[in-house]
């Protein structure tokens, strides 16, 4: 899966992408406004959350759930 972060906020982000229940934790490093990162990895099939690890983001709903099967 490649995923693509791009920031279209007014503020940092960053993408953390980890297996519900513990595994493997992939990350790109925090974005600046306009800035683009992607993450590349080969995932096994399962349930993985996406979210921005910076305080208070992932309250404020940025996050998500991938389901590879």
């Amino acid at each position: 899966v490649v995923v693509d972060l791009v920031n279209f906020g007014q503020d940092a982000h960053d993408l953390v992408l980890q297996r519900v229940g513990g595994g493997k934790r992939l990350s790109a490093p925090v974005l600046q406004p306009g800035a683009h990162e992607q993450l590349d990895a080969r995932l096994a099939r399962g349930t993985y959350q996406l979210f921005c690890s910076l305080p208070g983001h992932a309250k404020l709903g940025m996050r998500a759930i991938l389901v590879v099967r």
